[in-house]
């Protein structure tokens, strides 16, 4: 069958086999960089580059025609990583569907309805199957023009040089993408498969430069885009929604609502601490492991005034000149730090818990301690503990 195709086209399929390779071994050799979605598809167009220069890549029909049906097997294994890379710059979504996700599939049945619009012989169902398969192309176009229009529109508005220069570089892609997706449609009409305007050997050489328009160009520019201005990953990634449903609308001002509110309270919490608290809060750096040193020395303190044996002692233990220091035990006659006790290193002060006024026995300091560990409990602000939502 191989004998009424173009010898140019031969040729053609021959540099492409050459030039796949070398694209695959030039991102394999960048790896983690060139990772493996960038190596699969120049892999694959070698497949399907070298069975066409042979007789293997075309079947013949019972009509004449010839059909080269490892170009279905390219399309079905590249178009859903190619779409899949897309994803990675925003979501859109309709009535809360992700339509990213979804667009993997709807690729796949286009080149599905697209190929078997190519052998139908029948006309009428043979543009019916055309017809299914352009509505779902223009499904496609529509979630990916609204995919690079966010991705654009957040790089620009960002105003940073860099940022400005991958806008640019989105914008070129998309060029890219919508100009060789649309030339496969309008190939297949003047085609011996549609209209029968151009011959074989000419739709299958703009079919070749539709693939590496669409694959290769594309994907050496989003490569560079992703891996050489950016470090692996788009920082755009957002959402765009059609036809919210009041639940949705309702969740999203809850959730923001919730997150202001949280950034209010970690704020004045962590730069105004509670004057009341015998020691200042921590930052929300600190680690829990200080927090839990400050309860433990809230708790010798507590064992320590315990040792007193009237409100007396304790406010004499407050005029006296002795005072804890870190490292030494320094404490009053017979008390906990004296010799031969273990004395607390750094303890709170107590002179700032018998000034509260509120201390009337014994019970009542081991009462406000106690409520002086809640309160730590409840207010510190940590990387591990949120706050709590309001109520």
């Amino acid at each position: 069958p191989f004998s009424n195709m173009a010898r140019g086209f031969r040729i053609f399929d021959f540099c492409g086999g050459i030039m796949c390779p070398c694209k695959a071994v030039f991102f394999a050799l960048r790896y983690p960089r060139g990772t493996w979605e960038f190596v699969l598809v120049p892999l694959t167009e070698c497949f399907v580059y070298g069975l066409g220069y042979s007789e293997i890549g075309y079947i013949l029909l019972w009509d004449g025609r010839q059909v080269l049906w490892t170009r279905t097997v390219l399309w079905l294994a590249t178009v859903p990583i190619i779409l899949n890379q897309i994803n990675g710059m925003a979501a859109v979504r309709i009535y809360g569907v992700d339509l990213n996700v979804m667009q993997m599939y709807f690729s796949t049945l286009m080149i599905c309805f697209g190929h078997t619009a190519a052998l139908t012989h029948n006309q009428s169902l043979k543009w019916l199957f055309f017809i299914i398969a352009m509505a779902i192309f223009g499904l496609i176009c529509f979630i990916n023009y609204h995919t690079f229009t966010a991705a654009e529109k957040h790089y620009k508005e960002s105003g940073s040089e860099i940022d400005l220069i991958i806008a640019k570089r989105i914008r070129l892609l998309a060029v890219i993408f919508f100009t060789s997706w649309t030339m496969y449609p309008l190939f297949f009409v003047l085609s011996v498969e549609g209209a029968c305007v151009a011959s074989e050997s000419v739709i299958l050489v703009c079919f070749a430069l539709a693939d590496l328009l669409s694959k290769n160009v594309f994907g050496v520019l989003f490569w560079d885009t992703l891996w050489n201005l950016q470090d692996g990953k788009w920082s755009s990634y957002g959402t765009v929604t059609f036809f919210k449903t009041t639940d949705s609308v309702t969740k999203t001002a809850i959730s923001t609502a919730m997150e202001e509110e949280f950034a209010k309270q970690k704020a004045s919490r962590s730069d105004n601490p509670p004057a009341q608290y015998p020691f200042a809060l921590p930052d929300a750096e600190n680690s829990i492991e200080q927090e839990l040193s400050q309860l433990k020395q809230m708790n010798h303190t507590m064992m320590a005034t315990r040792q007193f044996s009237s409100l007396d002692h304790l406010n004499d233990f407050e005029h006296s000149d002795q005072r804890y220091a870190p490292g030494v035990n320094a404490m009053p006659n017979g008390s906990p730090g004296s010799a031969g006790s273990q004395g607390v290193e750094n303890p709170v002060q107590l002179s700032a818990i018998t000034k509260t006024g509120a201390i009337h026995s014994m019970d009542d300091v081991v009462d406000h301690v106690r409520s002086l560990n809640q309160a730590l409990s409840d207010l510190l602000v940590t990387d591990d503990q949120p706050i709590r939502p309001p109520r």
